[in-house]
């Protein structure tokens, strides 16, 4: 029987922030709480950050390291015990309220990045216990894991005013950066070079807000070989390269993790986040249906321009532009003694021809929440009989919309596995709660 048709937990979903209040139920079938023989039932809001790295034997085995640190101290209160009454139920289940409050804090946001072999976690969870006595019986566990986002506090959040995904960074006033990269190509083996110069060009802010819709540019130069003027007046003489396809040039988004490890061994691990605006071919037929649609494209039909260094020679010259847009997801990167994260896009123009492959990198882009701070509200638990108010001078957050969008996590993030919760944390930090290790570098 699963633990969960015991006890569960219901708490409205969505992203998390410091100093939030989470209030919910845990929610128990009183029948198999007897059944159980349960004794009590406890619950824990925790935050922890987990490493992981593997190591080769030489006989084909690996050995699997972990570690695991408490990013702030977990704050643990009971529910019920036996012998107490339980609350109204209905339909034999009965319903817990509980009020917690995340702490204030510099504190990570979540993520999961790496390889089974190699990579990190930065997990949120609530977790209930159902004690059992007997050393012939496990207790039982239900864990409730969340989304974290710490809040936006660089110098001028100006993008960052709504929390409305459908909010377009286009509607401020900024300039434009350009990063560039050229390089030549050959049609054949043999022969003279072209040239392809391609640029990608961002809106110039110190941080790209989550959730919001970014304008992206992208310009794409073609320059012929080295042609005599007489070819000036003969457009047909432009045969490579040319301008490309949509289809011939893909934007991938990138996460490059470092963890590390008590020893101070470190590992850079490659998290491939995928294609990006509409450019490239998705490997996803459902996803490939709409692909690129809102791509804007136009073009500067063949222009001549001299050679400067000899006048008697010239090029044919080409140009296409596109524009379209990005919604980043990710969590922001982290910078922590045991890991740390980093973005990068990466534009490539894959022409024909062998070795026609042109490839721009630009990073670090640096993110922000996009989430502006609320009211400082004091930590505090809260249980049934309030035996543990938050203080009379504690604030309740100021009215902010709920952040309805979704971090980009994978599927295990949400998942506990028994390895992870019985693996006890470091020696240095057991028990302590201290999140010093993990402050910012």
């Amino acid at each position: 029987m699963d633990d969960s048709s015991v006890i569960s937990i219901s708490l409205p979903k969505g992203i998390r922030t410091p100093g939030e209040r989470l209030q919910g139920t845990v929610d128990l079938d009183i029948n198999l709480i007897k059944e159980k023989k349960v004794e009590s039932v406890s619950l824990a809001l925790r935050g922890e950050l987990k490493v992981w790295w593997s190591l080769h034997n030489g006989n084909g085995v690996y050995n699997v390291t972990r570690e695991k640190y408490p990013i702030f101290q977990e704050q643990t209160f009971t529910l019920w015990q036996k012998g107490n009454a339980f609350p109204s139920a209905r339909d034999g289940i009965a319903r817990i309220p509980f009020d917690c409050i995340i702490p204030n804090g510099d504190f990570p946001p979540s993520i999961e990045t790496g390889s089974p072999d190699t990579g990190a976690k930065v997990h949120y969870s609530l977790r209930a216990i159902g004690s059992r006595t007997g050393w012939f019986k496990q207790n039982i566990k239900v864990h409730y894991v969340f989304p974290f986002l710490p809040f936006d506090i660089s110098a001028s959040p100006s993008y960052s005013l709504s929390p409305v995904p459908s909010y377009s960074l286009s509607r401020g006033r900024y300039d434009w950066k350009s990063y560039a990269v050229a390089e030549n190509v050959r049609k054949g083996l043999l022969g003279s070079s072209g040239q392809i110069r391609a640029e990608l060009i961002l809106p110039d802010i110190p941080q790209i807000p989550l959730f919001r819709i970014i304008p992206i540019r992208l310009r794409i130069r073609s320059r012929s070989k080295q042609l005599p003027h007489s070819m000036a007046n003969n457009p047909t003489a432009f045969d490579f390269p040319r301008n490309p396809k949509l289809s011939e040039m893909q934007l991938m988004f990138k996460r490059f993790a470092t963890v590390s490890t008590s020893t101070g061994a470190k590992r850079t691990v490659e998290d491939d986040l995928g294609l990006q605006a509409g450019f490239g071919t998705p490997t996803d037929y459902a996803q490939g249906q709409n692909w690129g649609k809102d791509v804007e494209v136009s073009t500067v039909p063949p222009f001549w321009t001299l050679d400067e260094s000899d006048p008697q020679f010239g090029y044919w010259n080409e140009e296409i532009n596109f524009s379209s847009t990005i919604v980043f997801r990710c969590p922001p990167p982290i910078q922590r003694q045991y890991l740390t994260t980093t973005y990068q896009l990466e534009l490539t123009v894959d022409l024909p021809g062998l070795g026609n492959k042109v490839t721009l990198s630009v990073s670090p882009l640096v993110f922000t929440s996009g989430i502006l701070p609320r009211q400082e509200i004091n930590p505090g638990l809260t249980v049934p009989n309030n035996r543990r108010a938050p203080s009379p001078r504690s604030r309740s957050p100021s009215p902010m919309p709920h952040i309805s969008s979704e971090i980009d996590l994978p599927p295990s993030y949400y998942q506990v596995p028994p390895y992870e919760e019985e693996q006890p944390l470091n020696s240095n930090e057991k028990g302590s709660g201290d999140y010093r290790n993990l402050t910012t570098q």
